[in-house]
């Protein structure tokens, strides 16, 4: 028994039809290049871009030192909050354990000028 098959390709069919890989990229058509522009408009497109960066640097230094400045006092009003806080929680504890009794306001609001008169007015007040 003979393994080997031979077989005999036709010559016309030797290229491969257009729509063997329908799905594959086909090329675009190319389009002419344009000419590159003049070496000044370059250069100062160039320098332009360097003064851009260098700005750009310049504001971000200016805004790392902003940040670091917030960030130190964003820092600092915690701390003094945290220490408040402490402040009043002793202060509140102090004022329970001193068993004091709230001051109570008079029967009848007086007005300053009663107070400072020491009689009634014929103003009312409230």
């Amino acid at each position: 028994m003979d393994t080997e098959v031979h077989f005999d390709w036709p010559e016309a069919g030797r290229g491969l039809p257009e729509e063997w890989r329908p799905l594959a990229r086909r090329k675009l058509p190319r389009t002419p290049k344009q000419d590159p522009p003049a070496d000044d408009t370059l250069r100062q497109e160039l320098d332009e871009a360097r003064e851009a960066i260098a700005r750009l640097e310049a504001d971000r230094r200016t805004a790392r030192t902003l940040i670091e400045e917030l960030e130190a006092a964003n820092d600092e009003l915690h701390a003094r909050v945290t220490s408040q806080r402490r402040r009043l929680l002793l202060l509140e504890r102090q004022l329970e354990s001193a068993d004091v009794q709230p001051a109570w306001q008079s029967g009848s609001p007086a007005s300053w000028l009663d107070r400072l008169f020491g009689g009634l007015t014929s103003v009312p007040t409230g």
